[in-house]
């Protein structure tokens, strides 16, 4: 394995820790961009009557549903996308593991004894218990 693509475990909780974090602050509903509506109504008291053209095109107001379903999207969107890159991670690893057990030499094997055919067979007798009829015919 390359000295590249092995991170501790300590990196990976910190990596998949801040990432954790960084989604859960995008998708709170505190930090919405807009901001309150105290400090909307503050900035239009202090602005001027005397400026009648804006400044630029206004925008419509986007509905606070498609807010929440377009967040909603994008965050199963970023799963996929994390959970497909820790799948690709772990079938590196693993496969360079399982490379690394397959080139590793086999234990040694004590040689079969090559003429076990001309060996004589095991008595009959000691496999079986005798039968009645051979102990009745002593009689």
């Amino acid at each position: 394995m390359s000295a590249g693509l092995l991170i501790s475990h300590r990196r990976w909780l910190t990596l998949l820790t801040g990432c954790w974090f960084s989604i859960c602050l995008w998708a709170s509903p505190t930090l919405s961009a807009d901001p309150p509506e105290s400090a909307t109504e503050s900035a239009e008291s202090q602005d001027e009557p005397t400026s009648a053209a804006p400044a630029g095109p206004q925008r419509k107001p986007i509905d606070p549903g498609l807010k929440i379903w377009l967040k909603q999207a994008l965050l199963m969107l970023l799963g996929i996308i994390l959970s497909g890159i820790l799948l690709l991670l772990f079938a590196i690893l693993w496969g360079n593991r399982a490379r690394r057990l397959a080139r590793k030499p086999l234990p040694a094997v004590s040689k079969p004894d090559e003429l076990w055919f001309l060996k004589p067979k095991p008595d009959a007798a000691q496999d079986h218990p005798p039968d009645e009829s051979e102990t009745s015919s002593d009689a």
